[in-house]
């Protein structure tokens, strides 16, 4: 479970403190830190706002790591925002920098980044392209989540171009990855065997995907409640903190007041 907000938090402190030493990688790698959770939180025009601050200084320092990871971010950011032939220029910028610099890994992410893109303007083979390629590239055990999310990427491209064996076979493969990792993926995969089973005229089939489907939905929703509550608990005891600090501070300068 991730606490985004308080991750925020640190990373903000993070970045005052690269500032205040004028430790400009670090001031880097605090604003793709920070670009990164709004875009998580949903606030993409806030995360481009910090990649928008980050670009001078990354373009200045030409650390190939930096920029690499600001210009997927951007393409990510683009995305979000239905930006999307910035969202390729920024993803194949990011894609060269990897190519160049050997990191197959980082490879893997961008064709990943770009296989959405391609979806979402339903480009989908070179979406099917983008993820094949992918997956070719893709240290499995380093982000199973993401492996998942790609598997699935491709079952929908192939299922948009008819391929449903194709696509049955990939999206079950990605059901079986994120069953040991991630809730959300294996709802995705889910929604996709439906989709698969019900354009084949298999009720059945339908019927228990969908059925998976709403207990997924089901597990995720009292996860966030859990969460909610946890974090609820955090911003109440730092609550409480701040009113024990206040109430030290206002004594001191009523102490001093009778001095």
């Amino acid at each position: 479970m991730g606490y985004y907000p308080q991750a925020l938090e640190y990373y903000t402190l993070g970045l005052e403190l690269a500032l205040e030493e004028d430790d400009q990688e670090q001031q880097c790698y605090g604003y793709i830190n920070i670009a990164n959770l709004h875009l998580i939180l949903e606030a993409p025009e806030v995360s481009l706002g910090h990649l928008n601050n980050l670009r001078p200084l990354a373009e200045e320092l030409n650390n190939p790591s930096i920029l690499a990871y600001m210009h997927l971010n951007l393409g990510r950011t683009f995305l979000a925002l239905e930006r999307y032939s910035e969202a390729l220029d920024a993803l194949h910028q990011a894609l060269e920098i990897r190519i160049l610099t050997g990191n197959r890994n980082g490879q893997s992410v961008c064709k990943r980044y770009l296989g959405d893109v391609y979806s979402r303007v339903e480009n989908y083979p070179a979406a099917q392209r983008a993820y094949e390629e992918a997956i070719a590239f893709m240290d499995f055990e380093n982000d199973q989540a993401l492996f998942s999310a790609t598997l699935n990427g491709l079952a929908r491209a192939l299922l948009q171009q008819q391929e449903y064996l194709r696509a049955e076979r990939f999206a079950i493969r990605s059901l079986e990855v994120a069953q040991k990792v991630s809730l959300l993926r294996a709802m995705e995969a889910a929604e996709t065997l439906a989709d698969i089973a019900r354009i084949q005229g298999d009720f059945e089939k339908t019927q228990g995907y969908l059925q998976s489907v709403i207990d997924y939905k089901d597990r995720l929703f009292s996860e966030d409640l859990q969460l909610q509550s946890n974090l609820y608990r955090y911003q109440l005891q730092t609550a409480e903190i701040q009113y024990a600090k206040d109430r030290q501070e206002l004594a001191f300068v009523a102490d001093k007041k009778r001095l």
